[in-house]
């Protein structure tokens, strides 16, 4: 944490976190190592942020992306309306161009919900 800024060094602690988490997800999908999605689930936990530190939300995206991994598609639905929600500038581009990361999550109706937007 030296390298950062002295004022992102604690944003890079929780998106370092956030990261872990990932691999950890990811290799929850090996067989024989289901576990780690629990070890997953709890460093996200402790990789939430407060807006002093992530004032963008960049974080909240990131732990959904995480969560989609898990398979915890409600939580990570859930994520991303806080998300939208809270930068709702965003709302227009999220509809239009839905990253690879949501791919899982393309047949659920509450992300499909989530990015058509308010009726």
């Amino acid at each position: 944490d030296s390298a950062a800024p002295p004022l992102r060094r604690e944003y890079f602690v929780h998106e370092g976190r956030i990261v872990v988490a990932a691999v950890l997800a990811r290799a929850s999908k090996l067989p024989g190592h289901e576990p780690l999605a629990d070890s997953a689930r709890r460093i996200l936990e402790r990789a939430r942020a407060t807006p002093d530190v992530d004032p963008s939300g960049e974080l909240i995206g990131y732990e959904a992306f995480v969560r989609t991994i898990l398979g915890d598609h409600d939580e990570a639905v859930a994520l991303l309306q806080r998300y939208l929600t809270d930068h709702p500038d965003h709302r227009a581009g999220f509809g239009k161009v839905t990253a690879w990361w949501w791919r899982d999550l393309q047949s659920d109706p509450a992300f499909k919900a989530l990015i058509a937007g308010p009726t």
